[in-house]
């Protein structure tokens, strides 16, 4: 999975870690007062739970990529890659929540991305039970993202911007997943000239170019034949 092109000329990788990090700061980031971000949560309200959930992924991809040459970012990176897919079918993916060792060092980098691994479990909880609740992961990994990113603007315009283009594209309703407008990594681009009427041939195509072998939380063509998937999502099975 390539890495977002905002996020690319945001030069944010391997990037000094001058922000503080405690347990303090992590609690207030994953279980923060909703009333000290109205903006914030407006915007996310307005989401359907599939953005929510696309926008949440996204957002991952901020931290994730942000320690790239600090820590080793393969497993969350193949997190995010398996929730793309299950954009197009919860069924895609398994995202249990992590549990290995803590460790001792560089814990100021190992902390946001264990955080950021835990707010993708929870999210994708969420969303697969079509939960309004995915919301709030996805607010609690902005405000993450923000936190550890060492140019705040440039994530804060981004972050804007992407909030407008998940609510033209798919706004908030009370339907099922299934009925829900296709939100695509593509989107995330920011490209000018994004079309709307792309994103599900978009989704489609990204599934088609994986790999089960290679992500652990991609679902095998088999178990999904015994969860009733009759179409083959993987090019590669």
């Amino acid at each position: 999975m390539n890495i977002l092109q905002p996020i690319r000329d945001a030069a944010i990788a391997g990037a000094p870690m001058t922000y503080e990090w405690d347990l303090f700061v992590s609690r207030s980031i994953h279980h923060p007062l909703f009333e000290e971000h109205p903006r914030l949560m407006k915007a996310f309200m307005k989401l359907s739970v599939r953005a929510a959930f696309a926008l949440t992924l996204a957002q991952a991809e901020w931290v994730a990529w942000r320690f790239e040459g600090i820590v080793d970012i393969s497993d969350i990176l193949h997190r995010i890659e398996a929730g793309y897919a299950a954009l197009v079918d919860p069924r895609y993916a398994v995202l249990p929540t992590p549990d290995e060792p803590f460790p001792d060092d560089l814990q100021n980098a190992h902390g946001p991305v264990m955080l950021a691994r835990m707010l993708l479990t929870s999210g994708f909880e969420y969303y697969r039970q079509c939960d309004a609740m995915d919301r709030a992961q996805g607010i609690s990994m902005a405000l993450l993202a923000r936190h550890v990113c060492p140019d705040n603007a440039k994530f804060d315009k981004w972050l804007s911007e992407a909030c407008k283009r998940c609510h033209a594209q798919s706004p908030a309703m009370d339907v099922p997943l299934v009925q829900q407008p296709a939100v695509p990594r593509e989107l995330f681009e920011l490209a000018d000239d994004w079309d709307p009427a792309t994103a599900s041939a978009l989704q489609d195509a990204f599934v088609k170019g994986l790999d089960p072998d290679t992500n652990p939380y991609l679902v095998s063509v088999a178990r999904l034949r015994q969860l009733g998937v009759m179409s083959t999502p993987y090019s590669r099975p």
